[in-house]
């Protein structure tokens, strides 16, 4: 069965908050009389996704505003001021019961222990924003450049010629083939946490680097080969040209002619994945090779000397690159390894249980972290959150064994 593609979330997302143009909404609708066999997730992507506006909506009420303005508008009433309290207070009562309903109603999404300051209504904490577009790029010469959202960054080599252009959130180096060769030595980029950045290389290749990764290019390929390596995640889009397209891990070797594939390899994660999206690669892991054909994941474990090939939905390995972060049937442990990237946050679980506990879900990656966490606990009757400025407490709710 056809998988629900990322962009159709984000359609249905934006459907939801009203933002839709009739186009869209056309689109939308089309592929949902075309798929009735989704009809059920579907709806249950609905209510997640529902439950995220409803967060951000409650969290924007003032109470006090909200007083201020009953009192102003039933103080324009005849005799108002001249009812005894009991009276004015049942009138302002009835005014308030819509709102009441929905806070009780919306408070089964939102726990309200004691001890959850960082995510009480009252406090008001400052979100924790998700991250942005930004990386450092370092030449084969050693110098560090800072690569900035919307620059227009001439890069250059140490004979002063022009290697590639920086702008709109990529950075381009140059396809022409008349620069001679000058050094062996690669040139890296680095995405911190709480960054992602893409990269055109001057083969014409595509990479969408994210958070915490490393990736290291040549200014051009020369030889039989293009070779790459990576260290943390990125999604290749290799243009054919008739040379093998090499990416290099710490514990593996992707090999592909012209592809679309994804790439997860991160130093505090137990396994490598290799999720083929389409085209064909061969993945060498130690002396043996692994072909893969769309649709599938190869994923190793060093430590256990173990490879397994399975197939797998691969919008929920890829859309990171489309600003939506997936989740399916997911642990709490793994969830939290991808928000420690984009949000730059640490997570300390306070026992083993609450590693395990799983969510499926989808999000805009532009969502505050608060809101993603109350979007977590609305949806499950065991887990909690405490925010401490950039410190996440992940806990048992109270009662639950």
């Amino acid at each position: 069965m056809e998988k629900i593609p990322s962009h159709i979330i984000c359609l249905l997302l934006s459907s939801l908050k009203g933002q839709l143009n009739n186009a869209d909404q056309k689109q939308l609708q089309n592929w949902l009389e075309a798929h009735p066999e989704h009809h059920k997730e579907i709806k249950q992507l609905e209510n997640t996704l529902q439950k995220v506006i409803q967060v951000a909506h409650f969290k924007q009420i003032q109470p006090e505003k909200a007083w201020k303005n009953i009192d102003t508008h039933t103080s324009k009433r005849p005799g108002w001021k001249k009812k005894p309290i009991l009276t004015r207070y049942s009138i302002a009562a009835g005014l308030l019961i819509p709102l009441l309903i929905g806070g009780i109603l919306l408070s089964r999404l939102l726990p309200k222990e004691k001890n959850t300051p960082a995510l009480s209504l009252v406090t008001k904490p400052e979100p924790v924003k998700p991250g942005s577009t930004k990386a450092v790029l370092e030449l084969s010469s050693g110098e560090k450049i800072v690569l900035e959202e919307s620059a227009n960054q001439k890069i250059r080599n140490t004979k002063g010629e022009i290697i590639g252009v920086n702008t709109t959130n990529t950075i381009a180096f140059n396809s022409s083939a008349n620069s001679c060769k000058i050094t062996e030595k690669p040139n890296h980029i680095y995405v911190p946490i709480g960054g992602e950045y893409n990269v055109i290389l001057s083969d014409g290749t595509q990479i969408w680097v994210n958070s915490d990764s490393r990736l290291s290019f040549p200014d051009h390929f020369y030889g039989a080969e293009r070779v790459v390596e990576l260290s943390g995640e990125a999604y290749f889009q290799v243009k054919h040209d008739g040379k093998p397209f090499i990416v290099k891990t710490k514990h593996s070797a992707i090999r592909v002619l012209g592809t679309a594939f994804n790439v997860c390899c991160y130093k505090d994660e137990a396994s490598e994945q290799i999720t083929l999206v389409k085209g064909a690669v061969k993945v060498k892991v130690g002396k043996k090779n692994y072909p893969l054909r769309p649709g599938e994941q190869l994923r190793s474990n060093p430590d256990s000397n173990t490879v397994e090939i399975r197939k797998v939905n691969t919008e929920l390995y890829t859309s990171w690159k489309d600003n939506l972060f997936r989740f399916q049937d997911m642990p709490i442990e793994d969830i939290a390894l991808k928000l420690k990237r984009w949000y730059d946050v640490n997570f300390i679980f306070q026992n083993e249980e609450s590693k395990k506990y799983r969510f499926t879900g989808a999000v805009e990656k532009n969502t505050s972290l608060n809101e993603l966490l109350r979007l977590i606990e609305s949806t499950s009757t065991n887990i909690k959150f405490e925010i401490k400025e950039k410190e996440i407490t992940v806990t048992k709710k109270q009662g639950v064994r």
